[in-house]
């Protein structure tokens, strides 16, 4: 499948936002100039890698493709690999591992972002390594691979604080028990990731003056101020409300 489209040019939101994030650090680094062209201050580590790659083989379109390429691997082998871990046993668990795997593969909505390169994708292989580490109970490891899921993709930070909440609760049930510092000491691995997100947010903010989105973004019908808790109600209605139903009519 993959292979179908190491050709394709960049269309949607990789063309306009993506490549063109990718090109500035290429050629300003983390400038303003770099950073305040979108009106969104979606974390950079797509970009990132992209930057890498172009600087040693070159600012090409199947350079772009074959960055991707680990990404669409690393989520279908990852499901693999968790659905093994969710069934302890030695039968079972690598047919439901494969099962899934391959439901994966075949979902439309994996396959219609195999050719974007965007970060949906590589958010999702991420976010299925951390969670795999978070069953292993190797908690640095989860912590790191959640650490790049927020900073592939800003809305995966709501899994994190998930996770957080586990943990508290946990340790709250628990009071003085012996496990308690354990799970403090989860808790803390957990918010890692929310705080290197932030600190992105308070970075670009040090660049632009702005948080999330710009000031003067037309956005819902309406004008989104920066971290302005009332006016956000306005984003999660677009996300949550006006996009979806987008995708319906579609």
């Amino acid at each position: 499948f993959w292979a179908s489209t190491i050709s394709l040019p960049y269309w949607w939101d990789s063309a306009g936002f993506v490549m063109q994030q990718a090109h500035s650090y290429l050629v300003d680094g983390f400038s303003i100039r770099s950073v305040s062209y979108s009106d969104f201050a979606h974390p950079p580590l797509l970009s990132v890698f992209l930057v890498l790659a172009w600087s040693v083989f070159g600012e090409t379109v199947v350079v772009s493709h074959l960055v991707y390429l680990p990404f669409v691997l690393l989520s279908v082998v990852g499901v693999y690999f968790l659905g093994k871990e969710l069934v302890k046993d030695s039968t079972v668990g690598p047919m439901v591992g494969f099962a899934s795997a391959l439901l994966v593969l075949f979902t439309p909505t994996f396959l219609a972002q195999i050719g974007i390169i965007y970060m949906e994708i590589p958010a999702t292989a991420f976010a299925v390594l951390g969670y795999l580490f978070f069953l292993k109970r190797r908690y640095v490891l989860s912590t790191t691979f959640f650490s790049l899921m927020v900073l592939m993709r800003e809305f995966t930070s709501i899994i994190v604080f998930i996770f957080v909440l586990l943990f508290f609760f946990r340790w709250w049930k628990e009071g003085k028990k012996s496990s308690s510092p354990i799970h403090l000491l989860n808790i803390f691995y957990m918010l890692l990731p929310l705080l290197l997100l932030y600190g992105w947010f308070y970075f670009h903010y040090l660049l632009t003056g702005w948080w999330m989105i710009a000031p003067d973004r037309p956005f819902a019908g309406g004008q989104v101020l920066s971290f302005d808790f009332v006016k956000l109600a306005s984003v999660f209605s677009f996300i949550f409300l006006f996009q979806w139903r987008e995708i319906g009519r579609a």
